[in-house]
């Protein structure tokens, strides 16, 4: 079996559950590791906004939709790859108004990269 030099490493989803989510932004969690691929999926029954900066809206999710990025998919070699930095946190709130009975989670998905054997 061969063994390459940059392997594909999931870290531990972030999720925060849908009870939780009010109308201010809430740490969903911090990338332990830079991301290539990154997936955001609302689980919830209501629609939602993301951050990083606690400034601005950037992502806005339809209760269940999903919405990624493949920072790598078409890079021309490994030494000009982009990724989402480690340590960035992201926030969530309720687009609006909470739904009735709020239920479900906010889920972030992300593959980072293992370099060595």
């Amino acid at each position: 079996m061969t063994s390459y030099s940059i392997q594909a490493v999931r870290p531990p989803l972030l999720t925060l559950a849908a009870a939780s989510i009010t109308t201010s932004y809430l740490l969903v969690g911090t990338l332990i590791k830079p991301a290539r691929k990154i997936k955001f999926k609302n689980n919830t029954n209501g629609d939602l906004l993301l951050t990083y900066t606690l400034g601005e809206d950037m992502i806005s999710l339809s209760a269940g939709e999903k919405d990624g990025d493949d920072l790598t998919g078409n890079a021309p070699s490994n030494a000009d790859i982009f990724d989402e930095v480690q340590g960035r946190s992201y926030y969530v709130k309720w687009k609006g108004s909470a739904p009735g009975s709020p239920t479900g989670d906010i889920t972030i998905e992300y593959i980072s990269a293992s370099y060595g054997a």
